[in-house]
């Protein structure tokens, strides 16, 4: 929360206005109030707590004036009788891995339009691992997402329609975009942190969605030793840091990946 500009906090405060509540990839909108721990959120609601359990992952769509939008990743801590409270999670807890040898990453930005449509439920995000669809909520997760075995060669996230039947034409045009070349400075089951050059037309802001691109050699010893591990994952813009002649962003993914692509990432690091 500490990112979040004084007015939104301000409104919440104040209960002027409702922000976006994702749970089990259902929409709701609710009133919450930030505690002044800046790490707690109450969610009142009397109806959905009877439905929920502690350590449930909950993903949070703050409103604002503008364009841009906060996205948090939480869990829930305690429910009451007219609330449940929610913990805002750090997505970059888990250790990071980073390579002797440069890794390069494609980024392109997911339209405004497209980044609401995902938010609010619209468009189901779901990922492809391994020829298998595993089906991933927008509220996943470090601490939810699903174990995968080995081997594990390629993940990928898709967007569905509502019905989870067929891919939208919001992905072909993400796909179809011309990318800018960046490259990888460390990467965690939550979130990578990638560095780009300064270039007229390249703009990116805090809270923007964008999509990442990058593969690796397989450093494991599970064969074939060669294949490359593919990756194209979704992920928001957290914070920016600018150098003299480059830019850092810190990027949370929308879905944390398996843990099991940590034992690639120990043996290529």
């Amino acid at each position: 929360m500490k990112f979040v500009d004084s007015d939104t906090k301000e409104n919440l405060f104040a209960q002027r206005t409702k922000a976006i509540v994702l749970i089990n990839n259902k929409v709701f909108e609710r009133k919450i109030n930030p505690l002044v721990d800046d790490r707690t959120l109450d969610i009142f609601d009397t109806q959905l707590n009877r439905y929920l359990k502690k350590g449930q992952p909950v993903l949070v769509v703050l409103p604002t004036d503008g364009k841009k939008r906060y996205v948090l990743q939480t869990k829930i801590v305690n429910i009451f009788i007219d609330r449940f409270q929610l913990v805002v999670l750090d997505p970059r807890d888990a250790k990071r891995f980073s390579f002797s040898s440069p890794l390069g990453v494609k980024i392109r930005a997911v339209c405004e339009a497209t980044a609401i449509r995902i938010q609010t439920g619209e468009i189901r995000l779901s990922r492809h691992i391994d020829e298998s669809l595993l089906e991933v909520p927008a509220s996943v997760n470090m601490q939810s997402a699903s174990p995968h075995q080995d081997p594990l060669f390629s993940i990928m996230d898709i967007l569905l329609n509502d019905e989870g039947s067929d891919q939208v034409d919001d992905f072909a045009k993400l796909e179809s975009q011309h990318p800018i070349d960046g490259n990888l400075i460390d990467i965690s089951c939550g979130g990578m942190c990638v560095s780009y050059q300064h270039s007229a037309g390249t703009r990116f802001f805090v809270n923007q969605m964008l999509a990442t691109e990058c593969s690796f050699a397989n450093g494991s010893k599970s064969p074939p030793e060669n294949e490359q591990i593919n990756l194209f994952i979704l992920a928001i813009v957290r914070s920016m840091k600018s150098n003299q002649d480059s830019k850092q962003l810190n990027l949370q993914f929308l879905a944390a990946l398996p843990k099991t692509i940590q034992s690639y990432w120990q043996s290529a690091s």
